[in-house]
């Protein structure tokens, strides 16, 4: 009797793993961009109509320039999270990261201090973690911090950053570990605070403030600053 049972439990998960991957597979925020870019002149209307949004919303925490500040990102750089795809830069804009929206960008940089977390780890630890990111950032540390934090950098960093601590932005969001791009900066203090303590900044939601055509033309707008 165990065996039909067995078996429709496998068929049931079968069955179920289209809707469970669903959940990952983000929308594809087609907005007219083709069109407008094979037309020069339409193309020249919408950045200067995205110049205006970029004006009047966003460049109170991203800059003048596009080039942020401590703590939002560089909008004009090759770097990203989410991709640089028009029609994902477009998504962000539309529906925030961690903003609350059913569609949002979501991802987590938790907290591993004691007092947040009491799985975490002690101030020990903490310290040697911090040494480990200068270490996988080519900085000279010393070997005996190496070797103490090893173990937990590939046990639970790489969940998210990856094997090889990369990054890993289509699923999770998360940064590369590797390179000298970071929202809040390398120093020692700074990468302490971000591994005790976890970070979860927002980037609002814009639906329902901002039309379809002017999220448009505002992703056009950032995409002519890049270049």
């Amino acid at each position: 009797m165990r065996i039909p049972s067995i078996v429709a439990m496998f068929w049931l998960l079968c069955l179920s793993a289209p809707l469970t991957f669903a959940q990952w597979e983000w929308e594809v925020l087609d907005l007219g961009f083709e069109e407008i870019q094979s037309q020069p002149q339409a193309l020249s209307e919408s950045i200067s109509a995205g110049e205006q949004v970029f004006t009047s919303y966003c460049f109170a925490c991203h800059g003048a320039d596009g080039t942020g500040m401590p703590g939002t990102p560089n909008l004009v750089d090759e770097e990203t999270l989410w991709g640089n795809e028009l029609a994902s830069m477009a998504y962000v804009i539309k529906y925030g990261i961690r903003s609350g929206h059913e569609k949002t960008r979501f991802s987590q940089m938790p907290a591993y201090g004691l007092e947040q977390n009491p799985q975490g780890y002690n101030e020990q630890m903490l310290s040697d973690l911090t040494y480990y990111v200068d270490h996988l950032r080519g900085e000279e540390v010393p070997a005996e911090v190496v070797s103490r934090a090893e173990g937990i950098a590939l046990d639970v960093c790489t969940e998210c950053h990856g094997y090889d601590f990369a990054g890993q932005t289509e699923w999770y969001g998360a940064p590369s570990l590797l390179d000298d791009v970071s929202l809040y900066g390398h120093d020692y203090k700074t990468v302490y605070e971000v591994i005790a303590n976890g970070r979860e900044g927002q980037s609002p939601v814009w639906e329902g403030i901002l039309s379809d055509d002017q999220i448009r033309d505002v992703t056009l707008y950032i995409e002519a600053l890049s270049n």
